[in-house]
């Protein structure tokens, strides 16, 4: 049985776990384009706040990862061919699979408004978002946060103390 998991964020690692736990001898695939893998993405704001540093974004440690006996490939999918049980991915390359999970969960995504390709207006999605954010706050003191997930939400707290 080969599983293909879209997504290698918590999602995507749960569900290994899951697998792993009545499956011992699956062929497991993570598929993800992030180039910091799976990393805490809500740890951003304490990352940002400067209450954990960017080595504790990270739970898992690889031997954690060489016990769950997964493959992780770097790579986007750019087609889901159902009929044919595969992906066609960003290389153009095919990726058969017996069981699909799609566990991309959520993307920030940039602002569709007048003034959000000013410098400085930012999102907050991936660790090099934050990176950047980081070297624009040298520059400043006052910030915007727009969003109501998790992440803008703990970022707001940190803001206020």
């Amino acid at each position: 049985m080969r599983h293909v998991i879209i997504g290698s964020g918590v999602a995507g690692i749960a569900a290994v776990e899951s697998i792993r736990s009545v499956e011992r001898g699956a062929a497991i695939i993570i598929l993800g384009d992030d180039p910091h893998g799976f990393y805490s993405h809500p740890g951003l704001a304490y990352y940002l706040t400067g209450e954990v540093s960017d080595q504790a974004l990270y739970p898992k440690t690889r031997e954690d990862y060489k016990k769950l006996g997964f493959t992780y490939r770097k790579a986007r999918v750019t087609k889901i061919l159902r009929d044919e049980t595969s992906l066609q991915l960003d290389d153009n390359s095919l990726l058969t699979y017996d069981r699909l999970l799609l566990a991309t969960g959520a993307f920030a995504t940039p602002l569709v408004v007048s003034g959000a390709a000013l410098q400085g207006v930012v999102k907050l999605g991936h660790l090099n978002d934050a990176r950047a954010i980081l070297k624009l706050a040298n520059r400043g003191r006052t910030a915007v946060v727009v969003g109501g997930g998790i992440t803008a939400l703990e970022l707001f707290e940190a803001g206020r103390s």
